[in-house]
C-alpha cells in the first residue's frame, strides 16, 4: 500500500525492464531518502542488506549464467548497478563476500564484455587477501585475478596467479579448486597458442574430471 501511494504521488517510477516492473526513486527524492536514512544511523545495516540480497541472488543465478541462458543474462543485466553497489561496499567491508559475488558474476561478466571491470575487482580483492593464510579462500582469491587477467589478455600478471592457486590448492587437496585453476590454466596456454602446455594441463584436467565425476 505504501508503494502504491507513493507512485500515486509521482515519488516512486514505474518501469518496464527486460519485461520485469522495476520500480525506480526519483533522483531528488533518492537523495533526500539517502540524507534521512543516514541520520537514522542505518547506513551500513542496509548496505549489508542489500549485499546479502543481491549475492545470494547472484549464487542462484551463476549456473544458468555459465552457460549463458537468456532469461538469466537478462535478469543480471537488469540488476547490473546493484551488482557493482553490493561490491564496491564488500571490497571495502567483507573481502570474503566479495570473492563470493565476483566468483558469481565471473562467467557474466566474461559474456557481457566487462571484463576490464571484473579484472579490477579481481585485483582489489587480491590485494585485500594479502594477509589471508594458504586456504581454499586465498586459493580462490589467486585462480579469480588470474582468470580475470587471462581473459583480459594480461598474461605475464595472470600465470604465475593461477599457477600460485593450484599448487595451494594441491597442498590443500582441494580437487575441486585444482581442476578449476588447471581450467583457466588450460584456457590461457590456449589464448597464447602454446599447444605443448595445453596439452599437458589438459591432461590434469581430464584427470580431476574424471576422479570428479
Amino acid at each position: 500500500d505504501l508503494l502504491i501511494a507513493l507512485v500515486d504521488k509521482s515519488l516512486v517510477v514505474v518501469e518496464e525492464v527486460n519485461a520485469q516492473i522495476r520500480y525506480r526513486l526519483l533522483e531528488t527524492v533518492r537523495q533526500y531518502a539517502h540524507e534521512k536514512l543516514e541520520a537514522s544511523g542505518e547506513v551500513a545495516n542496509t548496505q549489508a542488506r542489500h549485499l546479502a540480497y543481491y549475492l545470494a541472488f547472484a549464487e542462484q543465478g551463476a549456473p544458468h549464467t555459465q552457460i549463458g541462458l537468456p532469461d538469466w543474462m537478462a535478469r543480471f543485466e537488469t540488476e547490473y548497478d546493484n551488482f557493482r553497489t553490493a561490491m564496491e561496499y564488500a571490497i571495502c567491508q567483507d573481502p570474503e563476500f566479495a570473492l563470493q559475488l565476483a566468483s558469481s558474476l565471473s562467467m557474466f561478466s566474461d559474456l557481457t564484455s566487462r571484463v576490464k571491470e571484473s579484472y579490477a575487482w579481481a585485483l582489489r580483492i587480491l590485494a585485500q587477501t594479502e594477509s589471508w593464510p594458504p586456504g581454499k579462500l586465498r586459493a580462490k582469491a589467486l585462480w579469480l585475478a588470474g582468470d580475470k587477467a587471462s581473459v583480459a589478455r594480461d598474461f605475464e600478471r595472470g600465470q604465475p596467479l593461477l599457477e600460485a592457486s593450484l599448487e595451494m590448492a594441491t597442498a590443500l587437496g582441494d580437487k575441486q579448486q585444482m581442476m578449476v585453476a588447471v581450467q583457466g590454466l588450460c584456457a590461457m596456454s590456449w589464448y597464447r597458442d602454446d599447444w605443448e602446455l595445453l596439452g599437458c594441463y589438459g591432461e590434469q584436467h581430464l584427470t580431476l574430471s574424471l576422479e570428479l565425476d
